[in-house]
């Protein structure tokens, strides 16, 4: 990439990187904008309530005329007067309010009027009504303590208006009426908001009554001021919730337009580098485990390549052929390439580029050519591979395994090649195995001691110091075709597999308390095998072994085994190529047996000066024949001496290269006599409710119509009833069943009880009464006869083809 193209692209980044950070800066502000006026909408749309107390009162003193009576100038308040000695009343009136919330203003207005009243007894009607304003109408607000005090004082001519009362009776001739005068304070309470939610003047009264015409009197006093009774305003604000409202919707609009703005934007320009970046780190997260990474430039000469599509496919090559995938990125960044060399020169890759990045930055000079566009893609990869495989399938054996030209055929005039074979001749039999699998669609089942041998010295000595400390505490290692457990007695403390190339250690605790530790365990308690050891840690390190060491350690003393402190001999892992692991049987080639057998020939066709003399014995003992005709007998041979094996010992067959597919009817007739007994009686108390059933080559299905209740499988050598019931209801029951609602095969059917016994017999009718039951099946009483499983030998089902065989191993 040239300078001037490196200018280009950092500045068409910036670029677009400033208009995201321009349209991001404008969508959070109208974010916050809308939602601010949301926010006000819904508080002005909300009754606004303020807590007060008020109390009023009014006082008073009767002053009198000069009289020969009284010494005082006048008398107090709840005493009996004499009408025509009272001269005035002095009236003092008081009102407060006590506001709750801080910070609340209103306004206030009050007068003082004196009304003059002549009714009728009778009828209790009005007469004659005058009003007169003592006070005129005044306003007032809160003081700073948010309270509000009225003080008023008035003095009332009693005997002015007793006159006008005696002057209007006496000008009617009104006989029998009342007369009475009424002196208040009106106070009225008006908000600064546009109005109350209930009232919009609230007007409370204070009010003294004085009769008039009478020779005495009493004065009374009334108030309609509800002494210190805490009260609630209540204002809305109606008129701001329009603005409030109109606001939210304006700016949440104009908010989401922004918001698909930002989103056309940052698709529409994005470019190239990022989905590549993404892409990388994303495929690297993944399979981390299984890159390396290197920061040298690989040399390809020599090498002839081999493209892959998919990196899946990568990873199935590095299974077979047992070699890493490096990754290597170019300076530029524009390119990752995933490679696998082999010892043949073979190398596979996979690339991860950017396609015409030129275009998007505005470069026109040519297409910039990365490295492995360089090699011509249709001379050297598409060729053999796919061809080779079904051009040897059709074709008889011996010609074409012969003469057909192999996918790593090595050139002549190639001195690099030449001189590897020359010195490794072991490299050069592993590289034969892993392409001719790869040719023939065959696949390499490693044991666990295969991929022991053939691990790293590191590794080697990893496993020697988990298998000392073992005996040490006097615990037991036993090894399985695929991993090694750690026990003593029925107590399994740990279990040894391979993960790749890494040795990896499954320990019986929960990986969720060690979650967040130093440790990083790997969780695979969602694995059913798993599920004792739940916990792995890959030993990749020096540091993870000694993880491993520590709380294995644990394990063992929390189990009461003590040290014995006495150094074991661990034996010395031999190293062995992968052509003499094969013929030890500790390698395993599966697949059909034609592409087992054309494997294996082309195996010793391409390697038959270089492989070693007693695996060449072992895999073809005869030399006049052709090297297909050997494996072919071989295999047969194989055949033989697995029908002449006692029948169950399924473990010499499995070790022999022969596996056996048993049917659900082959397992029924090689099933003990009171297995076959249950699943009669089984299936002739499902057939008295008019159900029906249906066999396939695993399993037996009771059914009506699209309900089915059961499923009849095998698990062993016992029959099994796996019912449409959730095993969660069941959990705690006496029935002990096994919940497969995590197999989708049994998804209709996830509750397994095994049939071991009358009890367990008991309980599957049971259970399957309760189905019938909810599907309103009604036990029919039909003398159902159940055609009887005879016992049969293994031989005369696999002459039935009710057992197959399949041969996984050419030897």
């Amino acid at each position: 990439m040239s300078e001037e193209e490196k200018r280009k692209r950092d500045l068409y980044k910036k670029r677009r990187d400033l208009w995201i950070k321009i349209l991001a800066g404008l969508l959070i502000l109208t974010t916050l904008i809308a939602v601010a006026f949301a926010f006000l909408y819904r508080k002005a749309n909300e009754t606004y309530y303020i807590n007060y107390t008020e109390s009023g009162d009014v006082d008073y003193k009767v002053y009198l005329h000069e009289n020969e009576f009284f010494d005082e100038e006048y008398l107090g308040k709840d005493q009996a007067y004499v009408a025509t000695l009272i001269d005035n009343i002095k009236v003092d009136f008081s009102y407060e309010i006590n506001m709750d919330t801080a910070g609340v203003e209103y306004e206030y207005s009050y007068r003082v009027d004196t009304k003059l009243e002549i009714i009728d007894k009778k009828s209790g009607i009005p007469l004659f009504c005058p009003t007169y304003n003592t006070v005129e109408e005044k306003r007032a607000r809160q003081n700073s303590q948010n309270k509000l005090v009225i003080r008023e004082s008035v003095e009332v001519d009693y005997d002015y208006y007793n006159n006008i009362a005696k002057s209007f009776i006496d000008e009617y001739s009104l006989g029998d009426t009342e007369s009475r005068l009424s002196v208040a304070l009106h106070v009225s309470v008006l908000s600064v908001c546009d109005n109350f939610a209930e009232n919009t003047k609230s007007d409370y009264t204070v009010t003294l009554n004085a009769p008039l015409t009478n020779k005495t009197l009493n004065i009374q006093m009334s108030s309609t001021v509800p002494d210190a009774e805490s009260k609630i305003l209540a204002c809305d604000k109606a008129n701001e919730k329009d603005l409030f409202m109109f606001g939210a919707i304006g700016f949440g609009g104009f908010d989401i337009l922004l918001l698909i703005t930002f989103i056309l934007v940052i698709y529409l320009t994005r470019n190239r580098d990022i989905n590549y970046t993404i892409k990388v780190k994303k495929l690297v997260s993944a399979y981390k485990s299984f890159i390396q990474k290197i920061t040298n430039v690989f040399d390809e000469t020599g090498y002839q390549l081999l493209c892959v599509d998919t990196f899946t496919e990568m990873l199935e090559i590095r299974d077979t052929i047992q070699s890493p995938i490096l990754m290597s990125e170019n300076e530029d960044k524009t390119c990752t390439r995933f490679i696998i060399p082999t010892n043949t020169k073979l190398l596979y890759v996979y690339e991860i580029k950017i396609d015409g990045y030129d275009e998007i930055y505005g470069i026109n000079e040519e297409p910039i050519q990365l490295p492995i566009e360089e090699e011509s893609v249709d001379e050297s990869i598409e060729p053999a591979t796919f061809e080779l495989t079904e051009k040897v399938v059709e074709e008889p054996v011996a010609e074409e395994v012969i003469t057909e030209p192999a996918i790593e055929e090595i050139p002549a005039d190639e001195p690099e090649i030449t001189e590897a074979v020359a010195v490794d001749t072991e490299a050069a039999d592993d590289a034969a195995i892993e392409a001719a699998a790869y040719a023939f669609s065959v696949r390499c089942n490693y044991s666990f001691e295969a991929k022991l041998i053939l691990a790293t010295d590191d590794t080697k000595e990893y496993y020697k110091r988990i298998a000392a400390l073992t005996k040490r505490y006097g615990a037991k290692i036993s090894r399985s075709w695929k991993r090694e457990r750690i026990s003593l007695g029925r107590t399994q403390f740990a279990t040894l597999i391979f993960k790749g190339a890494r040795l990896g250690v499954a320990l019986a605790l929960d990986p969720k308390e060690y979650a967040d530790t130093k440790y990083k365990p790997t969780d695979l308690s969602g694995i059913k095998k798993y599920e004792k050891t739940p916990m792995l840690l890959k030993l990749t390190s020096d540091r993870r072994a000694k993880y491993s060491l520590e709380l294995l350690e644990m394990l063992f003393k929390n189990a009461g085994l003590t040290d014995s402190g006495a150094e074991p001999e661990i034996p010395t892992i031999p190293k062995k190529a992968k052509l003499t692991l094969v013929s030890e049987n500790l390698i395993r080639f599966e697949g059909s047996e034609d592409n087992v057998k054309h494997a294996i020939a082309r195996i010793w066709e391409k390697h038959d000066k270089t492989a070693p003399a007693k695996v060449k014995e072992e895999l073809i003992p005869a030399e006049s024949a052709t090297v297909a005709e050997q494996l072919s007998d071989a295999v047969e041979e194989i055949a033989k001496e697995a029908e002449a094996e006692p029948e169950g010992n399924a473990a010499a067959h499995y070790v022999s290269g022969v596996r056996y597919d048993y049917s659900f009817e082959a397992k029924l007739a090689l099933a003990s006599d009171e297995t076959r007994d249950y699943y009669t009686r089984i299936l002739a108390y499902a057939k008295s409710f008019g159900v029906k059933v249906s066999r396939s080559w695993k399993r037996e299905r009771i059914y009506l119509g699209r309900t089915q209740f059961a499923t009849l499988i095998f698990k062993g050598s016992k029959l099994g009833v796996a019912l449409a019931l959730d095993p969660k209801e069941y959990a705690d029951t006496k029935h002990n069943l096994t919940d497969l609602s995590s197999m989708k095969k049994y998804e209709k059917t996830p509750m397994l009880l095994k049939v071991t016994s009358e009890r367990k017999l008991k309980y599957a009718t049971e259970l399957l009464g309760v189905l019938f039951a909810k599907a309103s099946l009604e036990d029919k009483k039909l003398n159902v006869k159940t055609k009887a499983v005879n016992k049969r030998t293994k031989n005369s089902l696999m002459r039935a083809g009710l057992i197959r065989k399949k041969t996984t191993v050419a030897k």
